[in-house]
């Protein structure tokens, strides 16, 4: 108050001179008065001005004190939740320049508290260069750093992290300071590239991996399934993963759902699947259930590996081994049974010539003869193993299906089953005779042997083209109007050994009719029906020379 009194004094000192000299120039009373009036009012206005900046300047300076208090409150709150949050937080002057340190950074660099060694002595070597232009261009530029970075520790080990920083500025908008953060990524870093090492792994595997949800839908198709079920992963993914099961076989989705359900993993488990083109493929399954972070199964994986031609492998393994069997076998056949057939074979001689035989005796006596020297040759060739010495000589597979015939004919009969033949041609081919007997002998037995009584087995004999080699030649049909063969038995009609007829088959016949077929350049196929129009077909097929 003293400030704004002394001012006002001077004021009024100032007037009362002003009115002596303004009295004595006017000599005049009412001059007098009105020269004091002014006087005062002047005074009056000067000391409202003083009072009025005098408070204001006070009021500033409270205000200050407010502010100073603020600002300190929230650095203080800063603080307390820049040592709360799990990152580590640092602050810098708008140059640059470190300022702040958080707890957490100070633990892991393993610093003193209140160091400011700039946050860039900690980067790892290969990221240096990076992060120190990355930080410069912020600074030049204002704008926010973000990048991924290794940060070595106190034990002198590297992590990865994410760091921030982003610039405060003033109500000017001027940079007042830099505030940034580093939070640690390393966990999710690492697990990303096993992520990444895995999925390479997936999409670079032979095996068939793919996923489905727990209704059978498809999620996920890697090259390996592309490759082996001939299907692209747009093609299958959102496709129920019964397109991949024969009819025959569905049964064993709900089985295998079943058990995942449970929890429980599905491991080799061998079965048949279908490509694209339709062509089955023999597969060993591996199948786990998939589950979510709360342990809830939401589907399942699979790895498929193709094991056909290892089974193929195998199968060709037991064969080679049976071979060998049966090679041990036909040893001791050919010199078992050799010396009783040359026997049988003198007796029947003297029998033909005996005078006293009609010539219908004398006949059957011929062809007796003749069936004996054929066994002499099947035990000579051990069962397909040894071929008839003599040349290949030309044949009429009409004539040879002819004398089949007349000597199964009998026991045709026997069985009321009606043989019927179709002989287009008579044209020859290159073949050893005995040996071309054995496989149709084989074929209409079979086919006898099939039918009920009363039905009926044809042979047709024409000319005919291979299917494959599109050469000529002579063609045979032995048909049955029988029940058919099931499917499961025709994948393994010609295999050694294998037989539907119990103990009165020998599972050879058909196996050594297609090993002498192959000798002579030929084939035979198999088609058969169990439906309505059941019934099966062997089509032999002989090219010319």
């Amino acid at each position: 108050m003293v400030g704004v009194a002394l001012p006002f004094l001077l004021l009024a000192v100032t007037a009362a001179i002003l009115v002596r000299a303004v009295t004595s120039h006017f000599q005049s009373h009412l001059g007098m008065l009105l020269t004091l009036a002014a006087a005062i009012a002047i005074a009056l206005f000067v000391g409202y001005e003083q009072f009025a900046v005098a408070r204001t300047y006070e009021q500033a300076i409270s205000r200050s004190d407010e502010l100073s208090d603020e600002l300190g409150e929230r650095e203080a709150h800063f603080r307390v939740l820049a040592e709360a949050i799990p990152q580590m937080v640092w602050t810098a002057s708008p140059e640059g320049t470190p300022e702040y340190f958080n707890q957490r950074w100070l633990d892991y660099v393993g610093a003193a508290r209140f160091s400011q060694l700039p946050w860039l002595e900690r980067v790892h070597p290969d990221d240096e260069a990076a992060a120190r232009t990355a930080w410069k261009a912020s600074l030049a530029s204002g704008k926010v750093l973000a990048l991924e970075l290794r940060l070595r520790s106190a034990t002198a080990t590297y992590r990865w992290h994410l760091g921030r920083a982003i610039p405060l500025r003033d109500e000017a908008g001027a940079i007042v300071r830099w505030l940034g953060t580093f939070t640690d990524i390393d966990d999710q870093k690492r697990a990303a590239e096993t992520l990444i090492r895995l999925g390479a792994i997936v999409e670079t595997s032979e095996d068939a991996i793919f996923s489905k949800d727990l209704k059978g839908y498809i999620t996920s198709w890697n090259r390996g399934a592309e490759k082996m079920y001939g299907y692209s992963a747009h093609e299958m993914i959102g496709r129920h993963i019964s397109q991949l099961v024969p009819p025959e076989r569905t049964q064993e989705i709900d089985a295998m759902f079943e058990l995942l359900s449970r929890g429980q993993s599905i491991e080799h488990v061998e079965t048949m699947r279908l490509r694209k083109d339709g062509r089955p493929v023999e597969v060993s399954l591996a199948i786990s259930p998939i589950r979510d972070s709360a342990g809830t199964i939401t589907g399942a994986s699979t790895i498929a590996r193709d094991v056909t031609e290892r089974n193929r492998a195998a199968d060709a393994l037991r064969k080679t081994e049976k071979l060998a069997a049966t090679g041990r076998l036909a040893g001791t056949m050919a010199h078992e049974i050799n010396n009783p057939l040359e026997a049988v074979t003198h007796l029947l001689y003297l029998i033909e010539k005996n005078p006293s035989l009609d010539d219908a005796a004398r006949e059957y006596a011929r062809v007796a003869t003749e069936e004996v020297s054929r066994i002499g040759h099947i035990a000579r060739q051990a069962l397909g193993f040894y071929r008839e010495s003599a040349a290949p000589v030309e044949v009429s597979i009409a004539e040879l299906i002819e004398n089949v015939v007349q000597l199964y004919s009998a026991g045709a009969q026997n069985k009321n089953v009606r043989l019927e033949t179709q002989l287009e041609t008579r044209a020859t081919i290159p073949a050893f005779p005995g040996e071309m007997r054995q496989v149709f002998s084989n074929l209409i037995v079979n086919a006898v042997d099939a039918v009920q009584r009363g039905g009926v087995v044809k042979i047709r004999v024409k000319h005919g083209r291979d299917w494959k080699s599109n050469a000529l030649g002579i063609r045979v049909l032995v048909s049955d109007d029988g029940p058919g063969i099931p499917e499961a038995v025709r994948l393994r009609i010609f295999e050694p050994f294998f037989t539907t007829k119990g103990e009165k088959g020998t599972g050879v016949g058909l196996w050594v009719s297609e090993g002498v077929l192959e000798r002579h350049g030929g084939r035979i196929r198999l088609k058969s029906s169990t439906g309505s129009m059941q019934g099966t077909t062997f089509s032999v097929f002989l090219p010319y020379a």
